[in-house]
């Protein structure tokens, strides 16, 4: 295996091909393997390359991005797949359909505004996307134990099944002992909508809680999420609106390129929308909803960090912690990038840090515990 990265780049036009190409040409140690105008012509060029990630375009003549993935994920596995989309409604909805399917990112097509401007933006994604995949296809070569399949029992979480979570990799600071929560605050980033379709359709329809989340991404995206894991789960999902007063069993979805944080409002709790600078490179940010999560709830928060690149979330995790919130982390074995979980980790904020497939099942019984 070399270092430099083999790309695979579909789409059935000629000028997005020529401007990735462009764009992948100039990311060190990342190399154009091939073009393909449609994913039918870009099957058969994987009988005779050696790739190792695909920008796969969504909508293309005879075969599209999301019946090619479907075929990728069963013949070629090990390669990333990309995908690049437009910015329509129809798009969104597509493209998260083939994140859940497990694309491991996607990106935006340039717009006619500002060209440049967007081709800057895309090089440096690209380029964390190519330097997490390096990073985590090493890491499966140093894994030695396959991860278990979830038991039977996670499809119906019971507080009387056993859990075997993980130490985080370093003690927290101070250990929290889990007590009763009033929310659960989720934080998460590449790889989530595949993550979130894993554990939000396996909460109970009882849990009776609120359940506030971000995940990084830009307008019109985060509508299509949460309309998806609003058909797949027994939680109400919706994206979050401004005033929305925040109620037990429902999801509220931070919208893309909004802030999302919470206020009193007498006896209630409400969201408050807004387009203030962006943290962490990100809007919505984690941090910012967290720090406010602090405020209203007090020590009574259940908070997870999830997949995702960068470190937003860990210095709200510090906020939370500092009146006694209890922390879970996404373990890095089922993370496509273990960069916000390692950060709350590095910082020795987490409590637990558990496998994908049991995420539910731990947090069911932790708030029913809480109950009493």
């Amino acid at each position: 295996m070399t270092d430099t990265l083999n790309v695979l780049i579909v789409d059935d036009t000629v000028t997005y091909r020529s401007i990735l190409s462009n764009i992948v040409s100039n990311i060190p140690d990342a190399a154009v393997a091939a073009t393909a105008s449609n994913g039918k012509t870009a099957l058969a060029k994987l009988e005779h390359l050696k790739v190792d990630i695909i920008l796969l375009d969504i909508e293309m003549p005879e075969m599209d991005g999301l019946e090619t993935l479907s075929i990728l994920n069963k013949s070629h596995p090990e390669i990333g797949v990309v995908m690049v989309s437009g910015l329509s409604k129809s798009s969104a909805d597509i493209t998260i359909k083939a994140l859940e399917m497990g694309a491991m990112e996607f990106i935006p097509k340039p717009d006619g505004t500002n060209v440049q401007d967007s081709k800057d933006e895309l090089q440096s994604k690209l380029t964390q996307v190519f330097r997490h995949f390096r990073s985590k296809r090493l890491n499966k070569l140093n894994t030695t134990k396959p991860l278990l399949a979830p038991s039977p029992a996670i499809n119906q979480p019971s507080v009387s099944s056993q859990v075997t979570a993980q130490p985080p990799s370093q003690p927290p600071l101070v250990k929290t002992t889990p007590g009763h929560f009033d929310v659960l605050a989720i934080g998460v980033s590449t790889g989530g909508p595949n993550a979130l379709s894993e554990v939000l359709p396996l909460l109970p329809a009882d849990l009776n809680i609120p359940i506030l989340l971000v995940q990084h991404m830009p307008p019109i995206f985060t509508e299509s999420l949460a309309s998806s894991l609003n058909r797949k789960s027994k939680l109400n999902v919706k994206e979050a609106a401004h005033h929305d007063r925040v109620e037990p069993n429902t999801v509220y979805i931070a919208p893309g390129g909004k802030h999302m944080e919470v206020f009193k409002d007498g006896n209630d709790v409400r969201i408050l929308i807004h387009e203030g600078p962006p943290e962490n490179s990100c809007r919505p940010a984690v941090d910012v909803l967290f720090r406010s999560i602090s405020t209203v709830y007090g020590k009574n928060v259940l908070s997870l960090i999830m997949t995702g690149m960068g470190s937003d979330g860990a210095l709200g995790i510090k906020c939370l912690k500092q009146t006694g919130c209890y922390s879970l982390v996404q373990s890095e074995k089922t993370c496509v990038v273990y960069g916000m979980p390692k950060a709350v980790e590095e910082l020795r904020l987490a409590d637990e840090s558990i496998d994908l497939p049991m995420l539910a099942q731990r947090i069911t019984q932790l708030v029913k515990k809480g109950r009493g």
